[in-house]
């Protein structure tokens, strides 16, 4: 029996994923690097967190772990 739940929400990650990937598409260069440094500051903060921890882990999806093989073949170096 299918868990429509977990359907749902597989789909709904690849989707978001997809869409953010076309955004950037359209986004200028300063705006990418903008956003990169904006990201860089809250791994940073998130991953003190874990490492003080205050919050666990985050768990992987497969829909992350799909991208994540998908990604290194496309970019093996």
């Amino acid at each position: 029996m299918f868990n429509y739940k977990r359907i749902h929400l597989y789909v709904k990650q690849w989707l978001q994923m997809l869409l953010g990937f076309i955004l950037i598409r359209f986004m200028s260069e300063e705006e990418k690097v903008e956003e990169i440094i904006a990201l860089r500051s809250q791994v940073a903060l998130f991953d003190q967190k874990v490492i003080d921890k205050k919050i666990s882990k985050p768990t992987v999806t497969p829909a992350y772990r799909q991208l994540w093989v998908l990604l290194s073949k496309f970019y093996s170096r």
